[in-house]
């Protein structure tokens, strides 16, 4: 793992990371379109999860999918393709709709941006559906040629991983915006993930007015040819000389 970058947010650059501000840490020239997922309730067993959403199909996991979905929705409008609510869905249906997704945005020339709530497997960030998990390198693997590169938004534990893989790939107009560290658990409350409320502009309702998690954004910044994540590295270099 290339753990000489870190991607974990401070102080201003935090403020930046929203849905109101979006235009500034994933720019585009094209319309945004959008596809919003929650992952299973109960992934098999051999996927190694926190406890942050319990394994169950009401209380705690039907609770925070549900709010976060209720979120994302009400931030994207009329920007949205379609919201996957299915709490037994399986990897093979999720990437049918990330594949017809796809296709949809390159026919119509749209910016294609993904958002997951769910769980994330330990040492990977992957998502967790219930036969399968679906990893960074599985969404890469579907971008059909001619398409411009999507954003990934992951509310998920451990999905600081995939900002790393993110930056490792150094994909123009690639993306990868995540709850927490690669090795840390991504935060509820009891109006949703901190990260959703963050970036829906409802952080306001989080029992301390912030986060207690730094997002982490992986990617190319091509417009003004640095990385989100060298940006905090250098702040940080000089705060300690």
């Amino acid at each position: 793992m290339a753990a000489s970058k870190s991607h974990t947010s401070s102080g201003s650059l935090e403020s930046n990371w929203r849905l109101s501000n979006i235009d500034e840490w994933s720019p585009t020239s094209k319309t945004r379109n959008w596809l919003l997922i929650s992952g299973a309730s109960d992934p098999p067993e051999r996927f190694i999860i926190s406890d942050r959403r319990r394994r169950d199909e009401s209380g705690e996991f039907l609770r925070g999918v549900t709010l976060d979905l209720h979120h994302m929705e009400r931030a994207v409008k009329d920007d949205l393709h379609n919201s996957v609510k299915n709490l037994q869905i399986t990897k093979s249906e999720v990437i049918g709709h990330i594949q017809e997704f796809f296709e949809s945005c390159k026919e119509f020339y749209m910016k294609p941006m993904i958002f997951y709530t769910g769980h994330g497997e330990r040492n990977t960030g992957n998502w967790c559906f219930s036969d399968g998990k679906l990893s960074f390198e599985d969404i890469l693997n579907l971008i059909p040629a001619g398409m411009e590169n999507p954003t990934i938004i992951s509310d998920a534990c451990f999905s600081g991983r995939w900002a790393i893989a993110c930056d490792e790939h150094q994909r123009e107009s690639l993306y990868c915006l995540s709850a927490c560290g690669p090795d840390e658990t991504a935060r509820d409350s009891e109006k949703g993930g901190e990260l959703t409320l963050y970036i829906t502009n409802n952080d306001h309702k989080l029992p301390k007015g912030k986060l207690s998690r730094n997002p982490s954004l992986g990617g190319k910044k091509r417009r003004t040819g640095s990385v989100k994540g060298n940006v905090w590295r250098q702040q940080q270099n000089s705060r300690k000389t």
